[in-house]
């Protein structure tokens, strides 16, 4: 609110924005950014003109399958998503895979690997809000979605809105999301109340 007053009541960034311009500028990273603009407008303290900012989601699929029903049903919810005009991207961690979380630097990591981790942070960290997607693996998450969120702190989530969605083989079960709104409170995450679980059957 101090840049705009700066700026004789108008600033020229908007969600098309570059992150490295709105960071110089701001000290702030892009989705930072549209936050604050978005609780500035909500408060009817500023006008939107010219441009629409947009609130970004990011879905991540935690089955080690690919064309998994857990991406199924991420598509399904990225189509809802548009109804809103919501921008939501899909991580699929069967199609870009991470390394296990490694402080000791024994793992070897070839360099797509690296690149996936570093892009997973960018994303995870830029989204407004996050939707965890798990299969039902012996009654609980992934342990590739658990390695995922390994990489990741309480910086990317904190106070984010956190969706919930998953899928049985066998027997439906909401256990492991029951699972996941624990790890969602440990990252000081909001974890949606209401959750989809689904069943291979209904796809």
């Amino acid at each position: 609110f101090d840049l705009l007053v700066e700026y004789d009541g108008e600033l020229p960034f908007w969600d098309k924005s570059s992150p490295e311009a709105i960071k110089e500028v701001f000290n702030m990273s892009k989705g930072s950014f549209k936050r604050a603009i978005g609780h500035l407008y909500k408060k009817k303290i500023i006008n939107i003109k010219r441009c629409i900012v947009e609130m970004k989601g990011l879905i991540i699929v935690g089955s080690a399958k690919v064309g998994s029903h857990t991406n199924a049903l991420a598509k399904y919810l990225v189509g809802q998503f548009d109804t809103h005009d919501l921008d939501v991207d899909i991580y699929d961690l069967a199609e870009r895979p991470l390394n296990q979380l490694d402080f000791s630097g024994t793992t070897p990591s070839i360099d797509e690997i690296k690149t996936n981790i570093k892009d997973f942070q960018e994303k995870v960290m830029a989204a407004d809000f996050l939707v965890l997607g798990t299969p039902n693996y012996h009654g609980s998450y992934s342990g590739i979605l658990k390695n995922a969120l390994d990489h990741i702190n309480m910086d990317y989530v904190k106070m984010k809105p956190v969706g919930l969605i998953g899928n049985s083989g066998g027997i439906v079960s909401s256990e492991p999301l029951s699972h996941l709104r624990v790890i969602v409170r440990s990252l000081l995450g909001i974890a949606v109340p209401t959750q989809i679980a689904t069943h291979d059957s209904d796809y």
